[in-house]
C-alpha cells in the first residue's frame, strides 16, 4: 500500500511540474500566449474612404452635386452613399458632425477647388477613447480564447520548436456598447462579422526562453 502510495504521489508531482512548466505543449499554455497576443490587439473597425487622403480627424467630406449625368434624385443617393460610414458613426456616438463649406479632399483633390457645401466630422469624448492613430481605427474591445480543438506535437524549424494549433475565438465580455450599434452591424458588416461567438483560428506557435507566443510576434 505505501508503494502504490508512493507512487502515485511521484505521479502527482510530474503532472503537476508539467501542468506548471511553462514551456510545456499543453492547451493552457496555447491559451495563455493566445490571449497575451489578443490583450494587445483591438478588434478594430476600419474602413477605406477614397475621399478623406489625410487619416485622421477632424475631416471634410464635400456633398456631390447634380450633373448633366445625374440628376437630383441620383446626386441624393451618391451623398447618401458617401456620408453612410461616418453618420453610423454619429449614431453611434463616436463622432459628431456638423454643416459647411469645405474642400475636395480625396485622392484626386484639385488644390484650385474652391469650397462647397458638405459635412465636417469630428472626434466626441467617446470618440477620442476609441481612437487608435495610427491606423486610424475604432477600437472595440479584444478576443478571447474559447477552446484549443487540437495542436500537432512541437517540431523543429528555423526558427526554433514550432507547434501548430488550432482553436476556436470569439469578443470577450468587455466589448463597447458603440459597437453594437445597428447603424454600425448594418454599414460596417464585416466588423459586425467580427463580433460573432465560435470563430475558427490557427496560429503556429513558437517555443522561446520564456514560453510560447505567436511564430508572427516573436520580431515585434
Amino acid at each position: 500500500m505505501k508503494k502504490i502510495t508512493a507512487l502515485g504521489m511521484v505521479c502527482m508531482v510530474a503532472l503537476l511540474a508539467g501542468c506548471s512548466d511553462p514551456k510545456a505543449a499543453n492547451e493552457d499554455n496555447f491559451k495563455k500566449a493566445l490571449n497575451t497576443h489578443y490583450e494587445k490587439n483591438c478588434v478594430a473597425l476600419s474602413w477605406m474612404d477614397f475621399s478623406n487622403s489625410h487619416p485622421g480627424y477632424p475631416v471634410s467630406i464635400k456633398l456631390e452635386t447634380p450633373t448633366m449625368f445625374r440628376g437630383p434624385e441620383g446626386t441624393a443617393e451618391a451623398n447618401e452613399k458617401k456620408l453612410a460610414p461616418y453618420e453610423a458613426l454619429v449614431s453611434a456616438g463616436l463622432l459628431k458632425g456638423e454643416d459647411g463649406q469645405v474642400k475636395s479632399d480625396g485622392l484626386f483633390a484639385d488644390s484650385k477647388d474652391t469650397p462647397a457645401p458638405g459635412r465636417i466630422y469630428s472626434l466626441t469624448e467617446e470618440g477620442k477613447k476609441a481612437y487608435q492613430s495610427p491606423g486610424n481605427t475604432f477600437c472595440a474591445g479584444h478576443y478571447t480564447v474559447e477552446n484549443i480543438e487540437r495542436f500537432t506535437p512541437p517540431s523543429d524549424s528555423p526558427m526554433g520548436k514550432l507547434s501548430s494549433v488550432v482553436y476556436t475565438y470569439g469578443p470577450d465580455g468587455e466589448i463597447a456598447d458603440w459597437a453594437k450599434n445597428p447603424a454600425i452591424q448594418k454599414t460596417f458588416p464585416d466588423f459586425a462579422a467580427k463580433l460573432t461567438p465560435h470563430q475558427h483560428g490557427h496560429e503556429e506557435l513558437l517555443l522561446t526562453n520564456k514560453g510560447w507566443m505567436p511564430a508572427r510576434d516573436f520580431q515585434k
